[in-house]
Formats: structure tokens, sequence, C-alpha cells
């Protein structure tokens, strides 16, 4: 099942912007993007990046935590999205698979999304509790380098 987690925004002032979410909806600065903030509620981030050059201010993409990217892959492709980028190379026999990525699509009508199979917790369910795992899950994502849209 998909998930929610995180919705990127380009804004012209990120600190403006972060403030405005703290004290309109509680949220709390959590880490710094390469080019801007990343708030946070516990459950869903959100990145305020800087705007660059003519892009415009609002929604830049969203992201989807997947239980199975293959299988949510067919999914969005069999419902018109198209692949993009950012599926790592499949990790040689013996070797340590990547533990973290985000896979880019478009929809149909063109809306950038990333796809982020959903490992952390599966891994730490069982040693952590829930309020825990969720916490560090969010800070997992946050800290990862983002790539730039193709």
């Amino acid at each position: 099942m998909a998930k929610l987690r995180h919705i990127a925004l380009i804004v012209p002032d990120p600190e403006k912007a972060a403030k405005f979410f703290e004290d309109a909806f509680d949220m709390k600065v959590a880490g710094k993007a390469r080019r801007g903030l990343y708030v946070s509620d516990g459950t869903v981030n959100v990145a305020l990046l800087k705007q660059e050059g003519d892009e415009k201010v609002g929604i830049y993409h969203f992201g989807m935590w997947v239980d199975d990217l293959d299988e949510a892959e067919k999914k969005v492709v069999g419902a018109g999205g198209k692949y993009l980028a950012g599926r790592p190379e499949p990790a040689a026999p013996g070797a340590i698979a990547h533990s973290y990525y985000e896979a880019k699509y478009r929809d149909p009508l063109g809306i950038v999304f990333d796809l982020n199979p959903h490992r952390l917790g599966r891994r730490r369910e069982g040693r952590r509790g829930r309020k825990e795992l969720r916490l560090r899950e969010t800070c997992a994502v946050l800290w990862q380098a983002r790539s730039p849209h193709p």
C-alpha cells in the first residue's frame, strides 16, 4: 500500500515559509535541504525549496512510500504514468543494496512524483516502538541528499 510521505514546495524564502508552517500548523523544522529546509509534523514532511531561475512558486513534487517498488511501478505505468529516473542498479550478489532512494515518475498530467521503497520500518519494527520508529524514518528521509528533477 502506498502512503504519502512528503511534499516539496518551491518558495521564495524557505525560512519565512518554515516560520509560517511552524506558526500555522505546529510543524517543526526537521533539517536542512540542499536548497532549503524540511518541516515535519512527525508523519508527513514538507520540503521548502528556494526558488531558482524561472521556477514557479508552488508544488514541485510529492513523494509516496511503497511496500514493493516493482509492484507500485507496474500500477503507475498501467495507469498511464512514466518512469523518469532514480532506480539504482541492482546490487551484485553479496553486495549491500541501497538503503534509500527515490525513483521519479510523471503522471499523465505531467506532475512529477517519487516512489520510495519503504524498507526502514520492516527492518526496525521489531526492535523499536512505533513512535520512535516513525521519528527515525522521518529523520532518515529528511537527511538524504535530494536529486534534481530531470
